[in-house]
This record gives structure tokens, C-alpha cells and sequence, in this order.
């Protein structure tokens, strides 16, 4: 295995348990009531990063319980090539002290997709004007408002994001050069996407998530009762999280 091969295995093992670790922290807090996603969603991410550590030479480990990760620095197998100390991949998890308060359902979304933005909007309002949740998206930037300011304040308390996905997300600068790298690599965030309609979703950072609504089975596709009900499983999975 080349070094090139081997750093970008490294990578994808770093964001593999990144992720498999929000999603274990989420079943630990939530107990006997994790939802189904979320269980399929460990065992997922555990294959995953059996698979990785594998190809890397890395000791095999148990990755199927609901337990938190804990931090580890992936060293390269071979030392005697290096003749300087190589440069580790430290996956850490701050304290609770340092974690900032999450509260907010960030909804992202191409601007070419916004009428399945107004789809969803009514199912999140409902919850929302009873105070159970505390949802966001650019709609609710106003005139005058700094846009930008607006937004990385929202992300930086954002609990929960909806990634609504399509080939138009996929190709937003905005959303993969700001949005999603501030979503993914955020700890204690959720992600829950949706596929609006068929997108080469499977070459993006966003294939290791368990999806609300997969690519085999695009909104797009479905009856208006489908969506619907799509709709209130999103919205469902939205409070299971914020319980």
C-alpha cells in the first residue's frame, strides 16, 4: 500500500468513527428508546470501520455495542520506512464543558429544491409552535439581516440537520464548501438526509448515514401520500433525537 492509498484510508476511518461515535452517543442517551435507524446505523458504521481498519493493518475491534468511542490515534503499521515520527490522525471528544448548547433543526438545501423545503416546513412548524423543537433554514433570514452571520450561528447550534439531497445540493459550492464541512465535523449533531430526487449521492461525505428516505426510493418518485409520510417519519426521527 502506497502512502497516498494509505492517507486516504486514514481519512475515511477518521470520519467512519466520527460518525459511528455520534450515532452511539445518540442510542446511549436515548436508551431503550433509540429508534430502529439509529440502531441499523451503529451496525452499519461498525462494518464499515471493521472493513477500514482492516485495510490498514489495524487490530480488528468490537464495534457493535451502543458505547461511545474512545479516543484513538491510528499509527502507521510500517515505522521503520519513516525517518521522522509520522504525523497521527487524533480522533478526540471534548469534554462536556466544552461542547456548545445545540439546540436548532438546520434544514439544508439547494435553492433549486425549495419547493420540497415547503413541503416539509408544515410537518416541523406544527411541532415548532407547540416549543418542542426549533427549526431553521435561510427563510428565516430578513432584510437587513447579515446572511452569512445568520447561518454560522445557526449551525453552531444546531442539534439536528436535515439534508434534503439532490444532484442541485450535491453541486452547491455554498452547501459542500460551508455547510456540510461545519455539519460533519460538529459534535453531537445528527444527520438525517433525504433523497428529493436520483443523485450520485454514493461518491459525496454523506453515503455513511443511514438515510430517512434512500436512494433506492427518491421523494420524487412517490405518490404526494408517500412524501407525506416520509415527512412524518423525518419529523418523528427529529424528536426522537431531541428527547
Amino acid at each position: 500500500m502506497d502512502e497516498l492509498e494509505r492517507n486516504s484510508l486514514e481519512k475515511q476511518l477518521e470520519m467512519a468513527r466520527r460518525n459511528l461515535n455520534l450515532l452511539k452517543e445518540q442510542a446511549e442517551g436515548l436508551g431503550q428508546f433509540t429508534p430502529p435507524y439509529i440502531k441499523i446505523g451503529i451496525e452499519d458504521g461498525g462494518k464499515k470501520v471493521t472493513e477500514l481498519r482492516r485495510k490498514l493493518g489495524l487490530p480488528i475491534e468490537d464495534e457493535s455495542t451502543t458505547q461511545p468511542i474512545t479516543t484513538e490515534t491510528i499509527q502507521p503499521t510500517n515505522p521503520q520506512v519513516q525517518t521522522e515520527p509520522a504525523e497521527t490522525v487524533s480522533i478526540q471528544t471534548p469534554t462536556s464543558g466544552e461542547k456548545p448548547v445545540r439546540t436548532k433543526v438546520f434544514i439544508s438545501y439547494s435553492h433549486k429544491d425549495k419547493e420540497w423545503l415547503v413541503k416539509l416546513k408544515p410537518h416541523l412548524e406544527f411541532l415548532e409552535k407547540k416549543g418542542l423543537l426549533d427549526r431553521w433554514d435561510d427563510t428565516k433570514i430578513k432584510a437587513g439581516m447579515k446572511w452569512r452571520d445568520e447561518i454560522d450561528k445557526a449551525l453552531a447550534a444546531t442539534k439536528v440537520a436535515v439534508l434534503l439531497v439532490s444532484a442541485d445540493f450535491l453541486n452547491s459550492d455554498f452547501i459542500q464548501n460551508k455547510e456540510l464541512p461545519d455539519i460533519l465535523t460538529a459534535e453531537g449533531v445528527t444527520v438525517l438526509p433525504v433523497i428529493l430526487r436520483p443523485c450520485l449521492y454514493e461518491y459525496s461525505e454523506i453515503k455513511e448515514f443511514q438515510w430517512v428516505s434512500g436512494p433506492s426510493k427518491p421523494l420524487s418518485g412517490m405518490s404526494e401520500t408517500a412524501q407525506e409520510e416520509v415527512f412524518v417519519s423525518l419529523a418523528k426521527a427529529i424528536m426522537e433525537v431531541l428527547k
